[in-house]
């Protein structure tokens, strides 16, 4: 029988990437993923890799920007969920052009927690300008009205083949009801299962 859980964890490890020359004619530059770190569990699925960008016309420059992961069948839908863990990347370079690489790891901290046991995970990215956000803050993940932020809804699976990765734009401003969801609660449990530490679903 699975058991219901909710514990924390955390990982903070951002990379950066090079491009070189190109001739503009040819069109946009594939992506180049840095590589993945090790995962602390062995299993390279635990890996969450961003490649992040400002709206077209925003101001390039440095900003705090703040990557949580939160359990979407669970917690406070005005947060976005369940604060699985949060991260803050302190003065990242940004622009509406270069990505800027962010990684975490699902896998550090106190419990391991696949979707398989746990359902969707909502990954929102943000830009933080006043540090209100982050775990000891009652704002969590949640953004202030003009703070640049995405979310992408995902499963993380152990069955996954290599780090997830995902190119979001930081395209809206509004606030709150960038993160809000409908907090569906519940979900059935996925086979084949996961070296889960702990578990929301409902077998």
């Amino acid at each position: 029988m699975r058991t219901t859980a909710c514990l924390l964890l955390f990982a903070c490890s951002p990379t950066s990437t090079e491009t070189g020359d190109r001739d503009p004619a040819a069109g946009p530059s594939p992506l180049i993923w840095p590589d993945a770190s090790e995962s602390l569990c062995d299993n390279p699925a635990s890996i969450v890799q961003i490649a992040a960008t400002l709206p077209t016309g925003a101001e390039p420059g440095a900003h705090d920007v703040v990557v949580a992961m939160m359990h979407g069948r669970h917690g406070d839908p005005t947060n976005g969920g369940h604060p699985h863990w949060i991260w803050r990347f302190e003065d990242q370079t940004m622009s509406d052009t270069e990505p800027t690489f962010l990684e975490v790891d699902m896998c550090r901290g106190n419990a391991i927690m696949w979707s398989e046991e746990n359902c969707e995970y909502n990954l929102i990215v943000m830009v933080d300008e006043n540090q209100n956000n982050g775990l000891s803050s009652n704002n969590l993940a949640r953004p202030d009205e003009g703070e640049y932020a995405a979310v992408q809804v995902f499963n993380q699976s152990c069955h996954h083949d290599g780090a997830y990765q995902f190119e979001l734009t930081l395209d809206c401003v509004d606030g709150a009801d960038c993160i809000l969801f409908n907090g569906e609660s519940g979900c059935a449990c996925a086979d084949p299962e996961c070296p889960s530490e702990s578990g929301i679903c409902w077998i």
